[in-house]
């Protein structure tokens, strides 16, 4: 069997490595949406131009009729993988799974079975024969009525990629927009060469200059990933950034219609995912606040909600949404801040408890559940010779404020008994000095959560503090 090198070969073989180096990069970015998509268009553009560069070593035409069909296992599939990566990349979270696009590798499929199985039919191809193309032997074919059906099908693929791109370069910010120009420019450079091929309008007959225009675009693509980052820097559509913002977030129409809703605040307002689009808001939350009017300026305000069983603090941020001064619906971000104003209400309420007790007596705030200490007063620091930092957060007990034995004595004496008034107990300090105190113990409840506020007053001795033997 005759074979022999020729420039055409070498050419093809050239592209293939370029393409191979394009697969690379893509495949070690497969988690970035579109890489993987990318990848196996490299790994096909790869396989067609080894393919086609071994089918021009050799001239006899049943030598180039069956590395044709070897090209033909990748070559139906590159037009929908462009599509799908064009998907992918502008889409993003809307994008549908590659499940539910299957049915688009219908036609390519079709297309390999029609082309290994053309001799039963003539379908695909309805004549091939060879011609000698500068001394190398070429394979010339006359297409069929199945091939013309398959190449409109991937023709309309590639096209619909491209107005993806297209309409992504005009509405992607400007640090993006080169990204897609670049796509756009692989692709048409593809499209150009293969077009020219199809419609028999180059000078000479029988080269597919297809996978020589591939090498271009390869050059391009890989431009594409070592200059601008193509799969680096991916454009995150506002829409993603808005669905997965920790805070709640709607948006409404001039007419109060929710346009827009997030997980999150679906979520918080207790409604069912996805079923809120369309309505009017007043009915949707007709139980929240009245909140959601027609804001000329943008505002801050703060609303206390019944959500599910328990109140909520809000902090509401309102953008009006205006486009040739005319006012065409709001932006609504919530913030639950129920935790923070809940912090500020107890420490206001401690605040005011302890301002109510007079200097004289020393003042404690505890947790209900777990006595750890959350507010005292400087009469309490003078008394046991701690600063405020060494006892908030901690319990009575790891302090040794007072021992196991009168702890007990008090939760007992608390279970049955709303408060203590007046009560004895020994106190140790910082020193491990012992001093008695006269001790009153009453509760307080805030949202639910209940404290213990302690108010002693020292006992005043004529003997000193007695030091713990």
């Amino acid at each position: 069997m005759e074979f022999s090198l020729n420039t055409f070969s070498l050419v093809l073989f050239v592209s293939a490595i370029v393409s191979a180096i394009v697969a690379i990069p893509a495949y070690q970015r497969r988690k970035v949406p579109g890489a993987t998509i990318m990848f196996w268009i490299a790994v096909a553009l790869t396989f067609w131009s080894i393919a086609y560069g071994i089918e021009n070593l050799n001239p006899s035409l049943g030598w180039h009729k069956f590395w044709t069909l070897v090209q033909f296992l990748s070559i139906p599939f590159i037009p929908v993988f462009w599509l799908i990566f064009a998907i992918q990349y502008t889409q993003q979270n809307k994008a549908p799974s590659l499940v539910k696009m299957a049915p688009l590798f219908i036609v390519p499929a079709s297309a390999v079975l029609m082309a290994w199985t053309n001799e039963l039919h003539h379908l695909f191809w309805s004549d091939m024969r060879t011609v000698m193309l500068s001394g190398v032997s070429m394979l010339s074919v006359e297409f069929g009525p199945y091939f013309i059906f398959y190449a409109i099908y991937s023709y309309t693929a590639i096209f619909v990629g491209i107005f993806f791109f297209s309409r992504h370069a005009i509405q992607v910010e400007p640090a993006y927009r080169s990204q897609a120009i670049i796509m756009l420019a692989a692709v048409v450079v593809f499209i150009t060469g293969n077009g020219l091929y199809l419609l028999g309008l180059l000078p000479f007959r029988g080269l597919d200059i297809t996978p020589f225009s591939f090498t271009l675009s390869s050059i391009i693509l890989s431009y594409g990933l070592f200059r601008h980052h193509l799969l680096d820097l991916m454009p995150i559509a506002n829409e993603m950034i808005l669905q997965n913002i920790g805070d709640g977030v709607l948006v409404l129409d001039s007419q109060k219609r929710i346009i827009f809703i997030n997980p999150a605040f679906e979520q918080m307002a207790g409604l069912l995912p996805e079923t809120s689009i369309g309505s009017q808001v007043d009915e949707v939350l007709f139980n929240w606040p009245d909140i959601f009017g027609k804001p000329e300026t943008a505002q801050q305000i703060e609303a206390k909600i019944s959500l599910g069983d328990s109140q909520h603090y809000l902090q509401v941020q309102i953008s009006p949404i205006w486009h040739r001064d005319i006012l065409q619906g709001s932006i609504y971000v919530i913030h639950d801040i129920t935790e923070r104003a809940s912090h500020e209400e107890k420490m206001r309420l401690f605040i005011e408890s302890r301002d109510k007790v007079s200097e004289d007596f020393i003042f404690l705030a505890l947790d209900k559940t777990n006595s750890i200490i959350l507010d005292v007063n400087s009469s309490f620091t003078l008394a046991t010779g701690y600063i405020l930092e060494e006892v908030i957060g901690k319990s009575i007990l790891s302090l040794n404020l007072v021992s196991v034995e009168t702890r007990a004595l008090l939760n007992r004496i608390l279970l049955t008994s709303p408060g203590i008034y007046d009560m004895l107990i020994t106190v140790r300090a910082k020193n491990r000095k012992e001093q008695d105190w006269n001790l009153s113990i009453t509760s307080v409840s805030l949202n639910e959560t209940s404290f213990k506020i302690w108010v002693a007053q020292p006992v005043k001795s004529d003997i000193a503090t007695r030091p713990i033997s």
